[in-house]
């Protein structure tokens, strides 16, 4: 089999999965159906391809396609996440500021993010890859906040599910809603300040020696947030920082946010918990020390002392680490603090095991 009759070359940070898309759309086929012609027990769709790639697979694509195989590696998230957590991240368990579509059975549970703007004004409308960065909750072009879901049917973005007989990928895949009519939420307050910030971090070339800083100034913004949230679900008493922050504290106490990781969360709630955990850290470096020993809980209090440079060798030693674990996953230990979900799994998980060996 030769090349592809219609050639698609991949547009501004395209992510692989819309690009594959679009692909086979031109073929007048479906992306399953296109990369099942190249291996007929490839079923890479199970798989967020977006953090997969290609694999082994990935030389048919680029014999088919006439795209180099750089570009192709481009458009898959693993660069970002490299630089982020550092080189050796494996493709398991979850990549810190990088969405989780949790796919289950060719479903999502969670939907690619979008800006109906972006997809209406693009010639060939298309998914970025900026769109599945966890920061990312406002379209810094036009202002708007992102969508996770169909305004129609309230169904999951999942542009891999795209039918051959669709003109284009901005399509609802459940009820064929066209996505770039949807009106847009304008926000007038622009992107959070947090987003902003980690965007400049990650597109200045001079970071790119100083890559240890990256991964502290990331880790940070990790441990405020997640302390956030467990300050938000401790009890008022123990809690003086609500009473204290008084505007601040009345939206901490009203936030309602499932207790998942801040990469499993909908668009709305890691809006708020970025603009939130930008207006504590304002108030913070107001405070005098001694308010902060009074009114801030410890937890919390550590988390907004600073960012603090790694230590001389320990980027070489976590490098090292994922190494010796050849590169399976990822250790959240060397990322932020497990989130409290995780910790009281694995508190039950031990007690069940006791009880068993006390049982035998």
């Amino acid at each position: 089999m030769g090349p592809w009759p219609v050639r698609t070359y991949p547009l501004p940070d395209e992510c692989l999965s819309s690009w594959l898309t679009r692909s086979a759309l031109a073929l007048g086929t479906d992306a399953s159906s296109l990369l099942g012609s190249l291996n007929r027990s490839w079923r890479p769709l199970k798989y967020d391809l977006d953090r997969r790639g290609l694999r082994e697979h990935a030389d048919l694509v680029v014999e088919r396609s006439m795209v180099d195989q750089s570009a192709i590696t481009k458009m898959t998230l693993l660069p970002i996440a490299e630089k982020i957590s550092g080189p050796g991240i494996g493709e398991k368990g979850r990549w810190p500021w990088i969405l989780m579509l949790g796919i289950r059975g060719g479903s999502r549970e969670l939907g690619t993010q979008f800006c109906s703007i972006c997809l209406k004004t693009d010639k060939n409308p298309y998914f970025r890859r900026c769109w599945r960065l966890a920061w990312h909750v406002t379209c810094a072009r036009h202002s708007t906040r992102l969508l996770d879901s169909c305004t129609n049917c309230a169904s999951q973005i999942e542009p891999h599910r795209s039918r051959q007989i669709d003109n284009h990928i901005a399509l609802c895949w459940q009820c064929n809603a066209d996505l770039r009519l949807i009106d847009p939420n304008i926000d007038h307050s622009g992107a959070p300040h947090i987003q902003l910030k980690l965007d400049r971090l990650l597109s200045d070339r001079k970071s790119i020696h100083r890559r240890s800083e990256e991964h502290v100034i990331f880790a940070y913004y990790s441990r405020l947030i997640s302390s956030l949230r467990r300050s938000n679900s401790a009890p008022t008493a123990a809690n003086p920082l609500l009473e204290y922050l008084g505007e601040t504290g009345t939206k901490l106490r009203g936030l309602d946010i499932r207790p998942v990781s801040f990469e499993m969360l909908r668009t709305d709630d890691r809006y708020q918990l970025l603009n939130i955990a930008h207006e504590i850290r304002t108030i913070f470096r107001s405070m005098s020390a001694n308010d902060r020993s009074r009114n801030i809980p410890s937890d919390l209090r550590r988390a907004l002392t600073g960012i603090q440079p790694l230590q001389p060798g320990l980027q070489e030693i976590l490098v090292k680490k994922r190494a010796s674990n050849r590169g399976f996953y990822a250790s959240k230990s060397d990322v932020l603090p497990r989130p409290r979900c995780d910790v009281e799994r694995i508190w039950r998980r031990l007690k069940m095991r006791a009880h068993a060996q006390r049982n035998k």
